[in-house]
């Protein structure tokens, strides 16, 4: 059996109980296992660490590797301290911890886009627009290279927009801009911008903070241009119908989707 490794930030959540999104179809259309690590808010470091670690974990399996990234210089903080675990719990956003499976949990973990908020880490945490740049810039590459070096084929695609005019003009980016392979990311827009652009982005919900992630007919019309081919080359399909007929907008708010109430494939 061949196997899908995916993830991202929330717009690739594998723990998005609301209602179906692009990571959830894989299975139902080709046959496949498949290791969804996508977890909520998460920064470029923490997708890139994760992906290297599972790409590490299963070099004895035949893998497919489709990552998101997301926007550049989310920062994902670790914390051991339990009186800060505690403190965290206490914002209204960004108020979770999750653990190198991208499980949100009780306890040390990673403090996802930890200084997006104002709170004690934007006090300790001095922010360098070059050095986000680098660090987020680090982790593309090191997955690429990973991925090269173990003959594991590889596609990404932007989650929000870079600012490809700031990576052009700074010196301390060259080396990384020079040997990102670009052209491995099967779109060059946003999905993010893509959403805003269709028509499914009127159905969009504006009260909850959970719901920036596109509304299904957006991931459903996502997944079968832009995914489905990928898949296609590796993978033998199984039945597009189980994805068509999903249901075209959000469940309700605080109702879990009876669909995919949780995808973890695993052996």
């Amino acid at each position: 059996m061949q196997y899908l490794l995916t993830s991202g930030c929330g717009i690739s959540q594998r723990e998005f109980k609301h209602y179906p999104i692009w990571v959830h179809f894989p299975i139902l259309s080709h046959k496949l296992k498949h290791i969804s690590m996508g977890g909520p808010a998460v920064g470029n470091e923490f997708i890139g660490r994760v992906c290297k670690k599972h790409i590490l974990d299963n070099l004895d399996k035949e893998l497919v590797v489709i990552i998101q990234w997301t926007s550049i210089g989310k920062l994902d903080m670790f914390v051991e301290d339990p009186k800060v675990q505690k403190q965290i719990k206490t914002f209204n956003l960004r108020n979770f911890i999750v653990d190198m499976n991208a499980n949100v949990i009780d306890g040390r973990g990673f403090w996802a886009s930890s200084h997006s908020d104002d709170n004690i880490i934007k006090e300790l945490y001095i922010q360098s627009k070059v050095y986000d740049h680098l660090r987020d810039l680090e982790q593309i590459l090191d997955v690429q290279n990973l991925c090269e070096l173990h003959n594991i084929p590889y596609y990404f695609f932007y989650g929000y927009k870079f600012d490809f005019e700031f990576i052009a003009k700074t010196e301390e980016l060259e080396h990384l801009r020079n040997n990102i392979k670009w052209d491995k990311f099967i779109i060059h827009t946003p999905i993010y911008d893509l959403y805003k652009a269709s028509n499914h982005y009127q159905y969009r919900i504006f009260e909850d903070p959970r719901f920036m992630s596109p509304m299904p007919s957006f991931h459903i019309e996502f997944y079968m241009d832009h995914i489905v081919p990928i898949l296609d080359t590796h993978f033998s399909s199984i039945n597009f119908d189980n994805i068509e007929n999903l249901p075209s907008t959000s469940l309700t708010i605080n109702e879990p989707s009876p669909i995919f109430p949780r995808i973890v494939i695993d052996d």
